[in-house]
């Protein structure tokens, strides 16, 4: 073996044995030392499962639906967060529902689903549940039926095929930013009833490819901005289709390369100019009707935001799309006379209140968020009590 030969292999030694320490620290560091935000930043769904004080992690709580695309993982008991056999957040549902219970379902997405709330006995269904059961209402069951990223199309089906079984006394519809991510499709022509501009397929988990199967390499990545975190839900968990553009944004975003590719001659405000809420208008009112068609009581209620804390309102576009939607959600409530609580009016914009997206309310939030519905339904003689 020549001279040549045996520094090449040396070399190429070194090397390998050089990035072995250097992965045996990145993963020492993440699964031992690691504070929850770096957590959540560089850790796989295999590590997230491993670590049993981890910070929730989004991907674990769904499984595919024939019809919705995902729901919930039914029967879920993960640290302080746990689904019933429907894979709703929150205890088990008696089905039939018992003679005297009023019965509440909140339904949406993220906010509806409170997930910046590890506890899901304080996500603002429980707590909305627990409020009206200490003020008198012990006959009241609050069902939480939100599921992170759904969009009213989502939301319909689900109310269709899955609430309506559980019999509900009455709903509240609470839909915003889902809706606002579903628009950011082109061409305009890709902006479908269907929602098929948006999704291709159906809910499945992204392989991990193998190169991000190290740790130090994803570390690497993540952190110079070439790939996004693991717990991205949007990138990892659904399929968006080739005429979707927000994951792609969100990857520009938090990379720092916005706008770039199609947002250099496409800006995301032209595209919600070209995408008009068309179909988040048609499903709320559907919603509404189907609620009313089986003597159900629909309650509004629009989207509440931070401006000075989100970091999306920082584009162009964001904040006025937030805000068509919630002035549908006003012209709905009052062309077809349902209650509306107008939350984007009423909760605190303090940041202690709020998550750091400026979108998802945090545990001070939720609870401000539980006793204003609470408050509202009251108030309005929306909630009968066990001798009514």
């Amino acid at each position: 073996m020549s001279a040549s030969t045996m520094k090449l292999i040396l070399a190429l030694l070194s090397t390998l044995f050089g990035f072995a320490v250097l992965e045996i620290a990145a993963r020492i560091y993440l699964t031992q030392y690691a504070d929850a935000e770096a957590f959540s930043r560089f850790a796989t769904l295999e590590q997230y499962r491993e670590q049993e004080d981890a910070v929730p992690w989004p991907f674990g709580l769904f499984t595919p639906h024939r019809y919705i695309g995902y729901i919930g993982v039914p029967n879920l008991v993960e640290e302080q967060n746990r689904h019933n056999s429907w894979g709703f957040r929150g205890e088990e549902i008696t089905v039939p529902k018992p003679e005297g219970e009023f019965r509440i379902a909140c339904l949406g997405a993220s906010t509806t689903y409170s997930v910046a709330v590890p506890d899901y006995r304080k996500s603002y269904p429980a707590v909305l549940e627990a409020n009206l059961q200490t003020r008198g209402f012990g006959n009241v069951t609050v069902v939480n039926s939100g599921i992170p990223g759904w969009s009213s199309f989502e939301t319909m089906i689900n109310y269709l095929l899955r609430i309506q079984e559980l019999d509900p006394d009455l709903i509240i519809i609470h839909q915003g930013f889902g809706d606002v991510m579903t628009r950011v499709v082109w061409p305009p022509e890709a902006y479908r009833g269907d929602n098929s501009g948006y999704f291709s397929q159906m809910f499945a988990v992204r392989p991990t490819p193998f190169y991000e199967r190290s740790t130090f390499i994803r570390m690497v990545l993540v952190q110079s901005g070439q790939i996004l975190p693991p717990s991205t839900f949007g990138k990892n968990v659904f399929n968006p289709a080739k005429t979707a553009y927000f994951v792609e944004f969100v990857e520009q975003f938090f990379a720092e390369s916005f706008p770039s590719g199609i947002f250099e001659s496409v800006p995301i405000a032209k595209m919600f100019n070209a995408n008009p809420p068309t179909y988040f208008t048609r499903n709320t009112e559907n919603l509404v009707s189907a609620a009313r068609g089986r003597g159900v009581q629909p309650v509004l209620m629009t989207f509440a935001y931070n401006l000075a804390i989100g970091p999306y309102f920082r584009v162009d576009g964001f904040e006025s799309a937030i805000a068509e939607h919630n002035d549908i959600m006003r012209d709905i409530a009052r062309r077809l006379d349902v209650p509306l609580l107008d939350m984007a009016k009423l909760v605190p914009q303090a940041p202690r209140y709020w998550s750091p997206d400026g979108i998802h309310l945090s545990e001070a939030g939720v609870a401000v968020k539980a006793g204003l519905v609470e408050r509202f339904l009251v108030e309005r003689n929306l909630v009968a009590g066990p001798s009514q």
